[in-house]
């Protein structure tokens, strides 16, 4: 038979993942990492959208994920914007 990993590199959203596959299919493995042509170097940072304000930046012009969330058609953009990550900082600011 097949095995399949799934990779998540955001722990809250591997949390979700793990949930999901609770009880783990026996050709499932759930990796919490990232792959990419820079991470054989050392561990990186990887870079998210704050959606539990952890920064206290909300209200702010720059950083206020809940002005996202609500302004997408129906109000339910939450269920993309927190998966939103990249190993550049500007990449993720554009």
């Amino acid at each position: 038979g097949w095995k399949s990993p799934l990779l998540e590199p955001i722990p809250d959203i591997f949390k979700q993942l793990q949930r999901t596959y609770t009880p783990q299919p026996p050709n499932v493995e759930l990796v919490n990492a990232a792959v990419c042509d820079q991470c054989a170097a050392a561990p990186l940072k990887m870079w998210s959208v704050d959606m539990s304000n952890a920064t206290g930046n909300w209200g702010s012009n720059d950083s206020d994920a809940r002005c996202l969330t609500a302004n997408t058609p129906g109000g339910n953009g939450s269920h993309f914007v927190s998966e939103i990550a990249s190993l550049s900082k500007s990449h993720l600011l554009r």
